[in-house]
């Protein structure tokens, strides 16, 4: 779906929070800023971390790094489960998301093996349990025991996973007799006035099957088999290809035809969703596990941990809380795991910087993206190869980027292991190494600024909850119009980008950078993209000052036979967007095909601007949200 960009991007540094405190008019002082958009990155990080080095904005800077932080302590972590205690007392029908949400991070605070990690575990299995999340609070159970819950608490544990196994119908009924029996072994432990004993006395006397299990959102199981991959284009449809540096149809594509499902080369979550989805695979989590040392990462399993861990959070762990201090916004650990993914792949900074100089020489690689034969929006040289817009941004945008890279790679130098050492300041300022890195983390910034979308999670048919952003290459290659015809849409952390109207063979792919036409006035648009990417749209959309003014259009002008089409599938949509809401297949395979085929028939006869085609790509785009991230309410009785 078209949407705005997420609110906190770093395109306004004079609100951003990067620069609290910080007298920015004092440093353009000290810089010629008509000369920063004509300098290459790695100058223009050398010109302005020697102007601030000695400015009082560092010492600012440096200061707030030194403010200690607390990290995993237990102290913390009874304040947060105490927290959470007080709000269900009180309002114990609020919702339960909430009530987990909080109880994540009291487990996240939690010292590794501590009797705060065993309660946080244990108390969250009871709400999990609560809310028909079975096998996550099985999983709970099981951790809760691992990390040394109380002896004279057990019982309350083997009771609930007795009944976590019984409402999932476990063959083996001996699972749930031994859990019984491991429960009246335990209860012998617990003193007779414990305000859970009786709890615990019920279940066994009249052990009753739980309500069914409440089923979790998959979206992935809908982008099996998809289409026929592309020969030279990752991940994307054979029905698209490469002409010079624009991507054209290679034959004629429906409305709502997928023609790329891939990874992202770099994406993050935000901060404020930490505790509720997977800082790697960004599926919604209700019993998510801690990174072992920091407090800020959440996983939806040990899979996920472990690879974030070998992709990126090994050296990503010691400095996000740092990176707090210099930016709280999702870009930050962005840009961070852009720079580690590029060291990683080349396999020392040494070799990185070999590489990099060679992709600044190749011109054909800047131009088109393809690295060998192919377009592969994993590798290092095609998100490279993204254009920077740095020549066209304003001066003053680019000093602000460039700053924050220079505080960033100070911490990266400083907190972390990035150069192979934890560096002094002084030794920040020598190491020859550092400009080359902050160049290039320079170069991204100006990359995922231009180029990143939201990673959003639909919450009911209307509103959306944003997550965190991702960088898909192959969309940021697209040129720009405030009228598309291709959108994205993320499916966990993979981007699928569908036809929004028809396409003919050989007609170019375009996609949209901020607003469409649709969902926002011409001088809105403009100066969004302006901010974005540096330059004035010129679509057809702004050209002609497109609205979707529903007041001017006569319907008497639209044939019998095309408006019959049309409500018919007007009526049909609520009905059949509430079953493919609930994964019911043949509902939304129906759905696609019917609004394809209307959506077909007006393109013959009226394209855009026009109402009835806007409703049409609205509720196609909305098709796809429903199919892909789900945030999920839950509640005591659902």
């Amino acid at each position: 779906m078209i949407r705005s960009r997420p609110p906190g991007d770093p395109m306004d540094e004079e609100k951003s929070t990067w620069f609290s405190g910080i007298d920015l008019e004092s440093v353009k002082k000290l810089i010629n800023l008509k000369s920063l958009p004509h300098m290459s990155d790695e100058d223009r990080f050398k010109t302005v971390m020697n102007s601030i080095k000695s400015h009082r904005c560092f010492k600012t800077w440096k200061s707030r790094l030194q403010v200690p932080r607390a990290g995993k302590n237990a102290k913390d972590s009874r304040l947060f489960r105490e927290e959470v205690n007080l709000l269900y007392k009180i309002a114990p029908d609020v919702c339960m998301n909430i009530i987990l949400e909080g109880l994540t991070r009291t487990l996240a605070h939690a010292p590794q093996g501590s009797p705060e990690m065993a309660l946080a575990y244990a108390n969250r299995s009871a709400i999990l349990l609560k809310v028909r999340l079975y096998k996550d609070a099985l999983q709970d159970i099981t951790r809760a025991l691992k990390s040394g819950y109380p002896d004279r608490l057990k019982a309350k544990l083997f009771a609930r996973r007795a009944l976590c196994l019984k409402a999932l119908g476990t063959q083996d009924s001996g699972d749930v007799d031994r859990a019984l029996e491991n429960a009246r072994k335990w209860l012998r432990r617990m003193e007779k006035r414990h305000p859970h004993r009786r709890l615990v006395e019920d279940t066994l006397r009249d052990f009753q099957r739980p309500p069914p299990l409440l089923e979790k959102w998959n979206s992935e199981v809908f982008l099996k088999d998809v289409f026929q991959e592309s020969p030279e284009i990752v991940g994307a449809s054979s029905s698209i290809h490469f002409s010079g540096d624009v991507v054209r149809a290679s034959r004629d594509i429906i409305p709502g035809e997928i023609i790329a499902v891939q990874e992202p080369f770099v994406a993050a979550l935000h901060e404020r969703k930490s505790y509720c989805y997977c800082a790697h695979c960004f599926i919604q989590t209700f019993s998510g596990i801690p990174c072992t040392t920091c407090v800020l990462r959440i996983y939806c399993s040990e899979t996920c941990k472990d690879t974030a861990w070998r992709e990126y959070h090994d050296l990503e762990c010691g400095v996000v809380e740092g990176m707090e201090f210099v930016q709280n916004d999702v870009l930050g650990p962005m840009i961070v795991r852009a720079i580690i993914r590029a060291l990683k792949e080349a396999g020392s900074l040494q070799a990185l910087r070999g590489r990099v100089r060679s992709m600044e020489n190749n011109s054909e690689l800047l131009k088109r993206g393809f690295s060998g034969s192919v377009f592969d929006g994993r590798s290092l040289e095609t998100f490279f190869s993204l254009p920077t817009h740095a020549a066209v941004r304003k001066p003053r945008l680019l000093l602000a980027m460039t700053m924050t890279s220079v505080f960033m790679t100070f911490v990266l130098a400083t907190k972390g292991k990035f150069f192979g050492e934890q560096m002094t300041t002084q030794r920040f300022f020598q190491n020859d190494l550092v400009p080359f890195v902050g160049g290039l983390m320079t170069r991204f910034t100006l990359i995922m600024v231009g180029g990143s979308q939201e990673i959003s999670s639909c919450l009911n048919f209307t509103n959306y909850v944003q997550c965190g952003l991702a960088l898909a290459p192959l969309y940021a290659r697209l040129s720009h119009s405030c009228a598309p015809n291709v959108s994205v849409q993320e499916f966990r952390r993979k981007s699928v980008m569908f036809a929004r109207y028809p396409i003919k063979k050989g007609e170019r792919l375009i996609g949209c950078r901020a607003s469409g036409f649709e969902l926002a006035p011409t001088d809105e648009r403009q100066k969004a993209l302006k901010t974005i990417i540096g330059i004035q749209c010129k679509c057809i959309a702004c050209k002609e000052n497109w609205t979707d003014d529903k007041s001017s259009f006569d319907v008497t002008q639209i044939p019998p036979h095309l408006w019959a089409l049309y409500n018919t599938v007007d009526r049909a949509s609520v009905e059949l967007f509430e079953l493919a809401s609930h994964g019911v297949y043949p509902a939304i395979s129906k759905l696609l095909d019917e609004l394809s085929k209307t959506m077909t028939e007006f393109w013959k006869f009226r394209q855009p601007p026009c109402p009835i085609i806007s409703n049409l790509t609205a509720f196609i785009c909305k098709f796809y949200a429903l199919l892909g991230n789900r945030h999920q309410i839950l509640h005591p009785k659902n």
